[in-house]
């Protein structure tokens, strides 16, 4: 849900989330992500990063996924 979002929100390719055992991702009590929205080694995706209105479209890429993902449980749960 969220690396969909995010990727649509910045029109850019959604790389496909890879699933690795990170030492800050290890509690399975909550939910977590780890998101990266841009490469700083490109300089157009650098810019993209600081700037206020790629900062905000990142934002709402992650608000809209994050939103996804609960709905999708609460529809799997039957709430």
């Amino acid at each position: 849900c969220i690396a969909e979002s995010t990727a649509a929100a910045l029109y850019r390719t959604n790389l496909t989330p890879r699933r690795q055992m990170l030492a800050m991702c290890r509690n399975p009590k909550f939910p977590q992500t780890l998101i990266e929205v841009g490469f700083m080694t490109s300089v157009e995706e650098y810019e993209k990063m600081v700037h206020g209105d790629g900062i905000r479209k990142a934002a709402e890429g992650i608000r809209d996924g994050v939103l996804e993902y609960f709905k999708k449980q609460a529809e799997f749960l039957g709430e």
